[in-house]
């Protein structure tokens, strides 16, 4: 209940009222951050045999990119070292944000050794 609490405060905050606070940011890494944690706990107390399989997980870490995305949805422009400025259009939101989310929340996990 709390992230969904979490994320419905987000969402109001960003459409509704379309207030820009620092809060912001820090509340949709929680966000995200209690999600993935989420997840590995589900995996991890289902156990071994009838833990998440491996192509459920980037699916349900998918979901904890939302929130970053959401708070991100006017920004298209990223700095990249030696090429500078590069305006992505709607690819940075619903693209890169995703991936690099999912990406270093499952390379996390691999480390782990499972």
């Amino acid at each position: 209940g709390f992230i969904f609490g979490v994320l419905y405060y987000i969402a109001l905050r960003t459409f509704y009222f379309s207030f820009d606070t620092t809060t912001l940011p820090i509340l949709a890494t929680v966000t995200t951050i209690l999600i993935i944690t989420l997840v590995g706990v589900i995996d991890d107390l289902l156990g071994w045999k009838l833990g998440l399989r491996q192509y459920q997980k980037p699916i349900l870490t998918l979901i904890a990119a939302l929130p970053i995305m959401v708070i991100n949805v006017g920004q298209t422009e990223m700095i990249l070292p030696i090429i500078g400025l590069v305006n992505f259009g709607l690819i940075y939101p619903l693209i890169i944000i995703p991936i690099a989310i999912v990406g270093a929340s499952n390379g996390f996990n691999m480390l782990a050794g499972y």
